[in-house]
């Protein structure tokens, strides 16, 4: 099972070794009479979004869903190669979007105005809001009889952490696998 790193060489061996890890399952509500639902998985290349990806990869691969990234222009080294690999080992692209002004960009034209733990609009401008016009851009494809399904990273150690709230108007539901699963790091 384990290689001569330590670390486990097979997938079989390691989607049986996460499920000695976790309890529960991840529930996903069925969509709609007649509607087409899209289950989506926003990730970053950081830890939470990244063991959701491989999660669902692993313990429910005839789930299909789709990794969206969106990229602040900004990014930390590495970033590019984490969403390769992760891509090489789901075997299912990424759907990367790029904004036309980068973070700092945005930031000077704030007047050198860095985001904070106070002041968080690096999130909505960089993440919420290129989500929400991916998934119109969807909606307009397929109609209005849509759903979807955001897979989010929030550990089951942070009960009180709700993401990125959307509203009705959105059509977007929220699901939270690790909590689902209770997995903490």
């Amino acid at each position: 099972m384990f290689s001569n790193s330590g670390r486990i060489s097979d997938k079989g061996e390691l989607v049986k070794f996460i499920r000695t890890l976790v309890t529960g399952e991840v529930v996903i509500p069925p969509a709609p009479a007649g509607f087409k639902q899209f289950i989506l998985i926003p990730t970053s290349s950081g830890i939470d979004s990244t063991a959701v990806a491989i999660v669902m990869a692993l313990l429910y691969p005839a789930i299909p869903v789709v990794y969206v990234f969106t990229d602040t222009g900004n990014e930390v080294t590495g970033t590019k190669e984490a969403l390769d690999k992760l891509e090489a080992f789901t075997a299912r692209k990424i759907i990367r979007m790029t904004p036309k002004r980068s973070l700092v960009e945005r930031a000077l034209d704030q007047g050198s105005f860095i985001p904070s733990q106070r002041a968080r609009w690096c999130t909505q401008q960089f993440k919420a809001l290129p989500f929400k016009r991916f998934v119109q851009g969807l909606r307009e494809l397929h109609g209005d009889k849509t759903e979807f399904i955001s897979l989010v990273g929030v550990r089951a150690d942070e009960p009180t952490r709700t993401g990125i709230e959307w509203s009705a108007a959105d059509a977007i539901k929220t699901v939270f696998p690790l909590q689902q699963l209770y997995i903490v790091p």
